[in-house]
């Protein structure tokens, strides 16, 4: 390369030097004219290519930064949805893997970190990730990194002080195996909900207005809490027994729900899903069963068909529910579901009364493939969770 060619940090030399370029009649046009494009064509392109490529868009200049911070959110809403979202080994932490299995194609993404920040000698990074609400979520024994990889916002919250735990004497570090984020109405506050779901009943909360962590020991008829989910701005959460409640925010009290037509006998860790209108519960074992809780009539109502749905769920991760799912290539009225540490995808059909279809193992090439070792999670960049801080206290 010519050194005119060379950025002005690379080259030392004072005067800017242009790249030039050739236009359709023959005409020289300087690399900083580019920076100009209208916005209109800038649509085009990205309609042309893929998000990797879009983000590099974004890295260009100045006016293409802009761009591209007011259009990520309509372009990825326009991209094959959902993504599995795969945690690189740990020697190389700034780095998030994507996989489309739709598509049977892998990309990959540097995380906006320091690469400083990630080498504190006291740092030990533990083997989840999580992705909510747009953002990955890491932690570490110092701190919890929430990021979104598209935006390239980032926060840190500090764990490695003990916090209280609520009705009791203790004092804990925050760690969890299980973590969802969720904005507040009308606002940029946050909160991240971390759930111990191994060997206890504990859940971990930290509220951004309030800059710090909560503990609560919550045990219903010593069963443990397995999962949690935002419908219609409030946080229910369900137990190993299939008792669904709310969860307060300032209160370690799980107000429990009385519902009727509870199954009698549950042998699986029940999962919630939360669409726009309904609250779902799946329970997958050997055999696929689900349930929409009738908050009206107080009761559990067996599914037979999810219609032009597909379900998307995973033992300690977030689960979606996606309409029209053709339009992606995958299929209606059916449930993906994935292990984080597990290579393969199950997919069951409502359609076969709820039997193992299939199972999807086509993940690209042997370099992905070997990355699907480390945990994994449903990856939906443009779902944002919401709650409204008066219907969870």
């Amino acid at each position: 390369m010519a050194s005119n060619d060379l950025p002005k940090e690379m080259t030392g030399k004072r005067e800017r030097k242009f790249q030039k370029f050739t236009d359709e009649q023959g005409g020289k046009v300087k690399r900083s004219e580019w920076s100009i494009l209208p916005y209109e064509l800038l649509e085009i392109i990205s309609k042309k290519i893929d998000f990797v490529n879009f983000f590099a868009l974004g890295s260009v200049c100045k006016n293409w930064r802009k761009f591209y911070g007011n259009y990520w959110r309509e372009f990825m809403a326009s991209q094959p949805a959902p993504l599995l979202i795969l945690k690189s080994p740990l020697l190389a932490k700034e780095e998030c893997s994507f996989f489309s299995i739709s598509e049977s194609k892998g990309y990959k993404l540097l995380l906006p970190i320091h690469e400083r920040e990630m080498e504190s000698s006291d740092e030990f990074w533990k083997p989840f990730l999580w992705f909510s609400s747009g953002y990955v979520i890491m932690q570490s024994t110092l701190k919890i990194w929430l990021i979104n990889p598209f935006s390239r916002k980032e926060f840190h919250i500090p764990t490695e002080s003990p916090c209280q735990v609520l009705d009791t004497q203790s004092n804990l570090v925050p760690s969890f195996d299980h973590a969802f984020l969720s904005f507040v109405v009308n606002s940029e506050d946050f909160l991240v909900l971390g759930l111990s779901t191994v060997y206890s009943s504990n859940v971990f909360i930290y509220q951004s207005r309030s800059s710090n962590w909560v503990g609560y020991s919550i045990e219903e008829n010593q069963s443990r809490i397995t999962d949690v989910v935002v419908f219609h701005h409030t946080i229910f959460a369900i137990n190993s027994r299939g008792t669904i409640g709310k969860l307060r925010l300032n209160s370690s009290d799980f107000k429990a729900l009385e519902l009727n037509n509870v199954p009698r006998y549950i042998f699986c860790e029940p999962k919630l899903v939360s669409t726009n209108e309904e609250l779902l519960v799946v329970l997958l074992s050997q055999q696929l069963k689900i349930y929409k809780i009738d908050l009206s009539k107080k009761e559990w109502i067996r599914v037979q068909n999810l219609g032009d749905r597909a379900l998307f769920v995973g033992k300690f991760m977030k689960g979606y529910a996606l309409s029209n799912p053709s339009r992606w290539g995958y299929e209606s009225n059916c449930v993906y579901d994935i292990s984080q540490m597990h290579t393969v995808c199950h997919l069951y059909s409502m359609g076969d009364g709820g039997g193992r279809v299939r199972t999807v193992q086509h993940y690209g090439n042997a370099a992905t493939s070997r990355l699907l070792h480390y945990p994994m999670a449903w990856c939906f960049p443009t779902i944002r969770d919401q709650i409204d801080y008066s219907l969870n206290v």
